[in-house]
């Protein structure tokens, strides 16, 4: 790092102060006098120009903390209702990233399909004034499913309500045969049942746990062979 001598700093600009001369010594340091961009004169220690420690006479910071508060009041503003961290604020919030937010993982399956908010709605105060404050257990719901976010189609509903307002399935009537699964014939009592999973072959437990035991033994029997030929092979050697 270069050491600059006294003599160079003057006439030199640091911030918004520009150093006219030398008025005194503060133990190893010299101190300057300087003329700030807003007129003001200024002493300064020669250490806090060189290190950017001061850069004006205090115009600005006071600049700074003006411009601060200015940023505080619109933050007050936006957010004067004071709700953020209520129930309803998260419904409203998770409601908007559902339909606008496209990285959102529901927006596939509302913002997706059409369904939109209501132009009311897009700001909290209304929200809040249509649907009033959220109840306990409850969560916001769409009379009509394929509708929009608003006044009209909304409602607070229970999780059983909710589950049977759901949208139905979309499949089609000549669609619906291949979905069916056909009768099987048990491999035990040779029964027509009708199976619950395509993997099943028995028309009951019972004769599953026949197929169990049967197997079971056809088993034992394997591994008795197995022994005997182990046996058998023994002798002979």
């Amino acid at each position: 790092m270069k050491i600059i001598k006294a003599s160079q700093k003057i006439n030199k600009k640091y911030g918004r102060l520009k150093v006219l001369k030398i008025v005194g010594k503060y133990r190893d340091d010299n101190i300057f006098l300087c003329k700030c961009d807003c007129g003001n004169y200024k002493e300064v220690r020669g250490s806090s120009l060189t290190s950017g420690n001061t850069k004006s006479c205090g115009c600005y910071g006071i600049e700074q903390r003006i411009k601060a508060r200015k940023k505080i009041k619109v933050n007050l503003k936006l957010r004067k209702h004071m709700r953020c961290n209520t129930p309803i604020y998260y419904t409203w919030s998770s409601m908007k990233q559902r339909c606008l937010n496209k990285k959102n993982f529901s927006y596939k399956y509302y913002g997706g399909r059409g369904i939109k908010i209501c132009d009311r709605w897009k700001i909290f105060l209304n929200f809040l004034e249509d649907m009033g404050e959220k109840p306990k257990g409850l969560s916001i719901d769409r009379i009509n499913n394929d509708g929009n976010y608003c006044k009209e189609n909304c409602r607070w509903a229970t999780m059983k309500e909710q589950s049977n307002n759901r949208r139905k399935s979309t499949g089609t009537p000549h669609n619906l045969g291949k979905f069916k699964r056909k009768r099987k014939k048990c491999i035990i009592c040779n029964k027509e049942f009708q199976p619950i999973k395509n993997s099943s072959t028995f028309c009951s437990r019972s004769c599953a746990s026949i197929f169990k035991a049967n197997n079971h033994k056809k088993q034992l029997i394997k591994d008795c062979k197995k022994e005997l030929d182990i046996l058998i092979k023994l002798e002979y050697v």
